[in-house]
C-alpha cells in the first residue's frame, strides 16, 4: 500500500481562503480532477526545482525502493509514499511546502 501526496501553488484566481469560499473550491473536487487529468484549474505554475532540492537534502533522492518515488505533472508534483512512512514523511515534506508557500494534501 501507498499513500500519495500532491504538492502545488495555487494559481492566482484560486491563492486566498476567501477566494476559494466563493469559488466553492473543496480538496475533493481538486481530487477528482487531479485524479482524472493529472492537473487543476486552482492549480498555478511553480518552479519545483529548490523544493526538491530541500526534500532531497532531507529525505533522499528518490529511488524505486524508497523512500519515495516521484511523479512530476506540468503543475503539480506527486510523491508516492510507501504506506509504513507516510506518517513520518507527510509532516515533512508538507512542511516544507509550506516553507515554499506551497500546498500539499493527501489524494
Amino acid at each position: 500500500m501507498s499513500v500519495n501526496l500532491v504538492v502545488w501553488s495555487w494559481s492566482k484566481k484560486f491563492d486566498t481562503p476567501a477566494k476559494r469560499r466563493k469559488l466553492q473550491i473543496n480538496f475533493s473536487a481538486i481530487r477528482e480532477v487531479w485524479a482524472e487529468t493529472g492537473d487543476h484549474p486552482s492549480m498555478g505554475d511553480f518552479d519545483f526545482a529548490d523544493f526538491l532540492t530541500a526534500v532531497a537534502d532531507r529525505l533522499g533522492k528518490q529511488k524505486t525502493d524508497g523512500p519515495y518515488i516521484l511523479e512530476r505533472y506540468p503543475r503539480s508534483l506527486c510523491f508516492n509514499l510507501p504506506s509504513s512512512k507516510s506518517q513520518e514523511f507527510i509532516p515533512i515534506i508538507g512542511g516544507l511546502a509550506r516553507k515554499f508557500g506551497l500546498n500539499a494534501a493527501e489524494f
